[in-house]
């Protein structure tokens, strides 16, 4: 009959599945190509303004010091392959992690975190080439500054992520509890958005020599202050708050 389906003869269902919602990574290979463009015309235009035998830092130590120098190729073609790569990795990661679904609706927060991430590498790398061409660039305080604007873009993507496996604040808790991500992503948001914007103002007037250690205790310190606060609101979404509990049994005066 016109409209009848006939049932297989194993008597399985062969009604068709949807597949898994990809997210939506448009932003991030948009972002990346402007930033690929972005390094790779900054070193073009640099390639012959810096002498063949110079010597130009490509390297710095957790104090900020340069550690280690290299030639012009090294310091003109790495962090665009970095970049390149990493950019690669961050599109095809949501396609092959389980639960893809769930990532699915982080996707403003993933796509923010991930151009935040090639940003951060593209302006430490335009810092590096043009103190290279000029000499007189405050590296250390243009990448301090880099780094607080990047704290602070992750303290903007971190309230809109939703429980996944890959980004965010990823604890036992947080993982367990949707209300418990929630309340520490937001948190969280506050957080870094707060430390960044600090640092940032810092890399203008910090003396140098502490402005990277600064940073990164700025960061590693929110990062831990976040995780400690998923573990004080574990079970948000179980807990009975105080007015409902003091009504139990109670007895009202009068």
């Amino acid at each position: 009959m016109p409209g009848h389906r006939t049932p297989p003869a194993d008597g399985g269902d062969r009604t068709p599945h949807s597949a898994p919602a990809l997210m939506n990574t448009r932003p991030t290979a948009i972002g990346a190509g402007l930033l690929l463009a972005c390094t790779a015309a900054l070193s073009l235009w640099a390639w012959n303004r810096i002498p063949d035998d110079a010597r130009i830092p490509v390297h710095w130590g957790a104090s900020g010091k340069v550690d280690r120098l290299g030639g012009k190729s090294e310091a003109l073609i790495t962090l665009p392959v970095v970049i390149l790569v990493l950019a690669a990795i961050l599109l095809v990661l949501p396609r092959v992690v389980p639960e893809r679904r769930r990532l699915a609706d982080s996707a403003r927060g993933y796509n923010t975190i991930a151009i935040g991430v090639l940003g951060l590498l593209t302006g430490i790398h335009a810092a590096s080439v043009l103190g290279a061409v000029n000499g007189g660039v405050p590296l250390i305080r243009v990448v301090g500054a880099v780094l607080g604007l990047f704290t602070v873009v992750i303290g903007r993507a971190l309230p809109v992520l939703r429980p996944n496996g890959i980004a965010g604040v990823r604890t036992p808790w947080t993982l367990a509890d949707e209300r418990c991500w929630v309340l520490t992503h937001r948190f969280g948001g506050r957080l870094f958005t707060a430390v960044g914007a600090i640092l940032t103002v810092a890399a203008l007037i910090v003396p140098e020599a502490i402005l990277i250690p600064l940073a990164l205790a700025g960061i590693v310190g929110a990062s831990i202050t976040a995780v400690i606060y998923s573990w004080r609101v574990r079970d948000a979404g179980t807990r009975t708050p105080p007015s409902e509990r003091q009504g139990d049994g109670g007895t009202s005066d009068g």
